[in-house]
């Protein structure tokens, strides 16, 4: 596993030569990459990124191909795409990355997280910080009682 791990992590490299991959060969790492624990979601997405410059074709017809949801390989993709020119932390896990990259702006966060030393759990945690979700209020029809939409789906405040 930690060979894998070893040689996977070679295809997420910035400077990683594609040219030399053909579609079978593509679409077969892939579907063993979906095997890998911890950087499956990386090396999916960058293989999507690659195969659709490379052979023209959508991450739709890559999902398909190695039966994974279209839009769990789109997700994957989009934090691929989203992360190149950023200087992340090779130690983030995919939620940290993804938590960064879809940020309001994850170059102010990336020099938080160089100058204060932030984990990956401790940026997500600083992220949900400074943006608080805002919850629906409900209004109940018989007693014009107002309850936060938490309270309603009996989750726990």
């Amino acid at each position: 596993d930690d060979l894998n791990t070893k040689v996977y992590s070679q295809l997420l490299l910035p400077n990683f030569d594609y040219k030399n991959f053909d579609e079978q060969t593509s679409v077969g790492l892939a579907d063993s990459a979906t095997e890998i624990k911890y950087l499956h979601q990386r090396v999916l997405g960058r293989l999507a990124l690659e195969y659709e410059k490379k052979f023209n074709k959508t991450a739709y017809t890559l999902a398909k191909e190695i039966q994974m949801p279209v839009s769990t390989l789109y997700q994957y993709k989009d934090v691929e795409e989203r992360s190149i020119g950023l200087d992340i932390p090779e130690d983030f896990s995919y939620t940290a990355r993804k938590w960064l990259v879809f940020s309001d702006n994850p170059k102010k966060w990336l020099q938080r997280v160089k100058a204060e030393g932030l984990s990956g759990p401790q940026l997500i945690r600083e992220i949900k910080l400074n943006n608080p979700k805002k919850e629906k209020i409900f209004t109940c029809p018989s007693c014009s009682a107002q309850y936060f939409e938490s309270v309603v789906r009996g989750e726990l405040k």
